[in-house]
């Protein structure tokens, strides 16, 4: 109940104070030692089918509708001496060994589907046609328009795609040939000027060349649309490349719904504010995604939360959610165990009025769900939260 960081279980063996056990629905925190017995004792494919699991159950609850993909890569720095490949850190902006994770958002509702740092000897374009089965075991279907960035640039892969009729934009890779190509176009075309209709983007001066191109090293398919846009950002001129084998939309439908690509930054940004992303406790890929699996969980579960508490939290960051609703860990509670039941309860606090109501005859609401009150978790005990009035 309240945001703190823990480097060992064994602190959390203290004899006045047993109520982090109890909410984990045993009696005393287990030794550090057995944890790590534990994480060791478990396989990748079981990993992997906990994260797949966590993407089903969001689908369910309809936090994730999968029709857009945001995709992009996340390096994880590792310090000390793990066998691991050097890359490059653009947050240090140097290069070091790290956990590279593969991620893919539902970019309508900006929720995690899946992840994996298991990358099988493949580059992250040849995984992305790994994804495909996988998306489809979450959602039940394959995805409409898939976003990446220029790092997933792989003519093969954007023929495959194509040929399993799955959309996708890009950014244009800035390879020799592709920037000789790109100045080619620009002087054959005249740019004409366009209008966003994003709120944040309507009073952007902005013109673009939208053409087609078959000018892609490992493409055999039919031609490729490429635009290119340029723009006025912060008094400069600048210009971006999109290509894409989106021939229905129309050129600023693609630029914008590109633009919320950035959606997965700001998921890291958060995550990693929040919820530690980057805090390491093992440099092995598999224990690094099973605790992202577990980071995603909390993330799935805080936005249902927020989204109970109504429309105003739905879209509130969690640490404003936390700073604001949760008192940013001012909260305290006496944690006792009654029978077969976890009592809770919360000193008086000047937000608990939005709570309340969520928490009240929660073992009834449960149960006309059809889910037994028992939670598996805690040890099969019930759980019940007070608010001291």
């Amino acid at each position: 109940f309240r945001k703190k960081r823990i480097f060992h279980l064994d602190a959390l063996n203290n004899p006045e104070d047993n109520g982090f056990a109890l909410l984990c629905g045993i009696t005393r925190v287990v030794d550090s030692t057995l944890e790590y017995q534990f994480r060791n004792s478990i396989t990748l494919k079981q990993v992997d089918h906990f994260t797949k699991e966590i993407g089903k159950r969001a689908a369910k609850l309809e936090l994730i509708i999968g029709d857009i993909l945001n995709i992009d890569t996340h390096t994880t720095p590792v310090y000390g001496k793990a066998n691991l490949k050097k890359t490059k850190i653009g947050s240090k902006n140097k290069v070091m060994k790290a956990i590279i994770t593969l991620f893919v958002q539902d970019q309508e509702t900006q929720r995690m589907i899946y992840h994996t740092s298991n990358f099988r000897g493949k580059s992250p374009a040849e995984m992305l046609l790994m994804l495909m089965k996988t998306i489809k075991e979450i959602t039940g279907k394959n995805p409409g328009h898939m976003l990446f960035d220029m790092g997933f640039w792989n003519g093969t892969v954007f023929e495959c795609l194509d040929l399993m009729k799955i959309k996708f934009t890009t950014i244009y890779k800035n390879y020799p040939k592709n920037v000789a190509n790109i100045k080619e176009i620009i002087l054959k075309n005249t740019f004409k000027p366009i209008k966003f209709t994003s709120s944040t983007r309507k009073r952007l001066k902005a013109e673009i060349i939208d053409v087609t191109t078959n000018r892609i090293s490992g493409y055999s398919g039919r031609e490729l649309r490429v635009i290119i846009l340029h723009v006025k950002w912060k008094k400069k001129w600048k210009i971006v490349t999109f290509l894409t084998n989106d021939f229905d939309s129309l050129a600023v439908e693609v630029i914008e719904r590109y633009a919320k690509r950035w959606r997965i930054e700001n998921w890291f940004k958060e995550m990693i504010e929040y919820s530690h992303l980057d805090a390491l406790s093992s440099p092995k890929p598999k224990d690094h995604d099973l605790i992202t699996a577990c980071r995603v969980l909390v993330d799935d579960a805080m936005t249902l939360l927020k989204h109970d508490a109504g429309r105003e939290f739905a879209c509130m960051s969690n640490a404003r959610f936390f700073r604001e609703v949760l008192g940013e860990g001012n909260l305290t509670a006496h944690v006792q165990l009654k029978e077969d039941t976890i009592v809770v309860r919360f000193k008086r606090f000047d937000t608990q009025h939005i709570l309340e109501p969520l928490f009240e005859n929660i073992d009834k609401k449960i149960e006309e769900l059809g889910i037994k009150p028992q939670i598996p978790w805690l040890n099969n005990y019930k759980l019940k939260i007070e608010f001291e009035q």
